[in-house]
């Protein structure tokens, strides 16, 4: 067995995805970070919901001061408000203003493409059956993990 550890390559895989995902972000000049679109992209996809920040803390698995920085810079971008919860007075509802449910309406297939891109690219060189197995894999590390 390789006594090289697995985990620094995780991490060296999330930054080189990170910055890719950053290049087509700053291209596209959507104004967020990868981080920032995925919190975006959680609450477009919920927006019918109450959302509050401990979701986003199970969602992403990140430190409450992490999704608290988070929060505060999408706020300070007029991209979400916060009002109080229905669910529970002493919260914050995390609300998707207007205008950036229609700039990421208008923009969704841009992204998906980029992210089809992005995955085309990941995967070059691996067949299906690697690449369903790659995924699993992944998905029983997580589970492990929490």
């Amino acid at each position: 067995m390789d006594k090289k550890f697995f985990s620094p390559q995780i991490k060296i895989l999330n930054t080189l995805i990170e910055k890719e995902l950053d290049k087509h972000l700053m291209a596209q000049e959507a104004g967020f970070t990868s981080t920032q679109m995925s919190v975006v992209m959680y609450l477009f996809d919920h927006r019918d919901e109450t959302i509050q920040q401990n979701d986003l803390d199970t969602e992403f698995r990140l430190s409450r001061p992490t999704i608290n920085g988070i929060i505060k810079r999408l706020v300070e971008k007029d991209a979400i408000r916060l009002e109080k919860s229905p669910k529970d007075s002493r919260a914050k509802q995390i609300i998707l203003q207007p205008r950036i449910i229609n700039d990421f309406k208008q923009h969704q297939s841009e992204f998906e493409r980029d992210m089809t891109n992005l995955e085309l690219r990941m995967f070059a060189g691996m067949n299906e059956q690697e690449i369903i197995q790659f995924k699993a894999s992944i998905a029983t590390i997580i589970k492990n993990m929490q």
